[in-house]
């Protein structure tokens, strides 16, 4: 089921805020609705904003990100409050065929 989450946020620029923790095998597509920097990352040092450390975030174009399992997705802006949309797109027909495909490789069981 897809989740979207609507977040208006200021962040300063020395400390990330965490936007998504990963359980499961996701989609993720966030989507700036104001103007501004923006930064998002898998690591939550991404400060100072402009250091490279992570992607910057246009306004108005939804970036996807495909998160697996225990990952983090963090972000930091500049010191003026942002909009961003957050939508959660679970993939389990991906997570159900890595885990068939896991299962496989181990081989058959042994027989007794």
């Amino acid at each position: 089921m897809q989740q979207t989450l609507i977040y208006a946020l200021t962040v300063p620029d020395d400390k990330a805020a965490l936007l998504v923790n990963a359980t499961d095998w996701l989609e993720v597509t966030v989507l700036k609705e104001t103007s501004g920097i923006v930064v998002v990352g898998t690591k939550a040092d991404l400060s100072p904003v402009g250091s490279g450390k992570g992607m910057s975030i246009p306004a108005d174009v939804p970036i996807k990100f495909l998160m697996t399992p225990d990952s983090f997705l963090y972000t930091v802006s500049d010191t003026t409050t942002q909009k961003l949309s957050i939508i959660i797109q679970p993939l389990e027909l991906f997570s159900q065929m890595l885990k068939a495909l896991g299962a496989m490789s181990k081989g058959p069981a042994s027989a007794s």
